[in-house]
């Protein structure tokens, strides 16, 4: 039986987010995936000016509840990977 992931971000820069390489589209700072049972890899990229900062967090299914942020550095990119049970 699939499982709805909810996908929440926040923050000015530009974020591409996927799932087992899969792009995920959000809308208004929100996403949702349709998942069956598993492990899966979420990944996200950056990019903004120096100094913008952005969160991402899981909030649903309670069991996966995750939550990430940061503030990007001289550089104005940020990548980063976080696993997920269902």
């Amino acid at each position: 039986m699939p499982t709805t992931l909810t996908i929440k971000t926040s923050g000015t820069p530009l974020m591409k987010l996927f799932v087992d390489h899969t792009p995920v589209p959000v809308v208004n700072h929100s996403a949702q995936v349709s998942l069956a049972s598993g492990e899966y890899a979420l990944s996200w990229v950056v990019l903004g000016a120096p100094s913008d900062s952005y969160s991402i967090e899981l909030t649903a299914p309670a069991t996966a509840a995750w939550k990430t942020s940061a503030t990007l550095d001289s550089s104005g990119k940020d990548a980063g990977i976080h696993w997920v049970e269902l």
